[in-house]
């Protein structure tokens, strides 16, 4: 899979546990500072399975994460897609690499939070 398709789908996994997270959340000032925090990240991909996530309320300012926590689908149009699709077990009926995405990336999105203080 391309870098950047992984990257962008690495962002996506990462603020969509984070969103959730947000929205589990019941006092609702501290979900209000959970989204401004979300919206002040800036992401950068750097390179050899390396995202740079950076914020004025990290404790550091910055955060290295890897995008190799997750698990990316593989296109199933092609039948050696499809042969890797069921060896990677990445079938829809058991869909185990959704339950370890999940699984992933909200740890990811709990340590952002920690990070920052939240």
């Amino acid at each position: 899979m391309p870098k950047k398709v992984i990257f962008e789908s690495f962002i996506h996994h990462l603020l969509s546990a984070s969103r959730d997270l947000v929205d589990q959340e019941e006092d609702s000032a501290k979900r209000e500072r959970m989204n401004a925090f979300l919206d002040s990240l800036e992401i950068v991909n750097l390179g050899s399975g390396q995202v740079r996530v950076s914020s004025p309320q990290l404790k550091q300012g910055t955060l290295t994460l890897s995008t190799k926590i997750g698990q990316y689908y593989t296109r199933g149009d092609a039948q050696r897609f499809v042969e890797r699709q069921i060896n990677e077990n990445q079938l829809f009926h058991l869909d185990r690499t959704l339950d370890k995405n999940r699984v992933a990336f909200r740890n990811q999105a709990i340590l952002l939070f920690e990070e920052a203080k939240i």
